[in-house]
């Protein structure tokens, strides 16, 4: 009846009809991120039409915040990724990606930001990041992305939807194992933009078969 689905699992099960989302954790007061491609404060490289030959470290050949996501973007926005990089390396998490970036082992890395928009330019800005405090510059960036998605199947009926999606919300609001269990202090209904957001550029995704999701922590 139910499943706790990574963002892209949920995206190809609500496509195909299989699951309809019911309800996104909230941590730390966001319930979605983005993806970055990044590169240290004083580089050279500030935008994708200055990536040609560079380095870059990826997290993992299934992380969706650290290599999927930012190269359906990329190559979403023309790059042949078969030949943009001179060297790539998976070096298994962010902060290995963080500390690959900064130490100038690599020249670029993919991972999580959460942006905060700025009320009055309308820019956004990282209140948190795969690289910490470190002064970094984001080429590109994808989102927003739900960092996970409570999916029902597609025929559970809808009071059974809306009752368990009201048992979440209350038990963010106590000691509740359900809250324990999802590391979440509250949910909230999915509005569409949440999901809407990824389909074009996963038109571009590779390896579609073999996702799973490194859930960032936001703190």
């Amino acid at each position: 009846d139910l499943a706790w689905l990574p963002p892209l699992l949920a995206l190809r099960a609500t496509g195909q009809g299989m699951a309809s989302p019911i309800a996104l954790p909230v941590r730390y007061g966001v319930s979605t991120y983005s993806t970055a491609l990044f590169t240290r404060a004083d580089s050279k490289v500030r935008v994708t039409d200055d990536l040609e030959g560079v380095r870059a470290a990826w997290v993992d050949r299934r992380s969706t915040s650290g290599y999927l996501v930012i190269r359906a973007l990329l190559r979403s926005r023309g790059l042949d990724l078969d030949t943009t990089f001179s060297d790539e390396k998976f070096l298994g998490s962010h902060d290995a990606v963080a500390a690959a970036v900064m130490s100038g082992e690599a020249d670029v890395g993919a991972s999580y930001v959460y942006l905060d928009p700025d009320s009055s330019t309308g820019a956004a800005f990282p209140r948190s990041a795969g690289w910490g405090n470190a002064h970094a510059h984001i080429i590109a960036c994808a989102g927003s992305i739900p960092s996970d998605v409570i999916a029902a199947r597609r025929d559970l009926p809808d009071e059974d939807k809306r009752a368990i999606l009201d048992a979440l919300s209350k038990s963010a609001k106590e000691n509740n194992p359900i809250r324990a269990m999802f590391g979440a202090e509250s949910f909230v209904a999915p509005a569409p933009e949440h999901l809407e957001q990824l389909v074009e550029i996963l038109k571009s995704l590779e390896d579609d078969k073999k996702v799973h999701s490194v859930l960032p922590s936001p703190g």
